[in-house]
């Protein structure tokens, strides 16, 4: 899925991400989850808002919705 990244909070991993439909979801990041952002750090502790970014969610049979994959398409223009 891709989207825009509304908000993080990295203390407890939530993300707020506006698909592109227009559609919002909150959801977490997994514990090794990883953020593909051109470069050598691939933690999601360098996922801003207003990042445009494509998810890989991983959908169990219990809890939420977390994401294992993150990778960066290219920032918005202001």
């Amino acid at each position: 899925m891709t989207g825009v990244v509304q908000s993080v909070d990295h203390a407890s991993r939530w993300i707020t991400f506006a698909r592109a439909d227009g559609a919002s979801r909150r959801f977490v990041y997994g514990k090794l989850a990883r953020f593909w952002h051109g470069t050598s750090d691939s933690l999601p502790s360098s996922l801003n808002p207003g990042m445009n970014v494509q998810l890989n969610l991983h959908n169990p049979l219990f809890g939420p919705d977390y994401a294992t994959q993150i990778v960066l398409l290219a920032a918005l223009q202001k």
